[in-house]
């Protein structure tokens, strides 16, 4: 698993999480391509890169870019959830 993730945020700036526009589409039996634009008022700049195919609930790759509080989020996780015990999805 790969996972960057850099974030500058302005703590004097308060203004809650928005969503702007969300779609989704099934992709695989178990797979779901996810795009969000949003907007979050802290984040001046910030960056997200994630890797992981596996080992974590929902895990996935997934991309997200912020630029003055208005985001790009894209994702393909896995709908199952992870079998800590077993090391492996919980079956659907």
């Amino acid at each position: 698993m790969i996972r960057i993730d850099f974030s500058l945020r302005n703590p004097l700036k308060y203004r809650p999480w928005q969503n702007i526009w969300q779609r989704a589409w099934s992709v695989s039996a178990h797979r779901t391509l996810e795009v969000c634009i949003d907007h979050y008022a802290y984040d001046i700049v910030s960056f997200e890169l994630d890797l992981g195919w596996r080992g974590s609930d929902h895990a996935g790759p997934s991309f997200g870019l912020r630029l003055f509080g208005l985001g790009f989020n894209i994702s393909l996780p896995d709908n199952r959830h992870w079998n800590y015990a077993t090391n492996s999805w919980e079956p659907s």
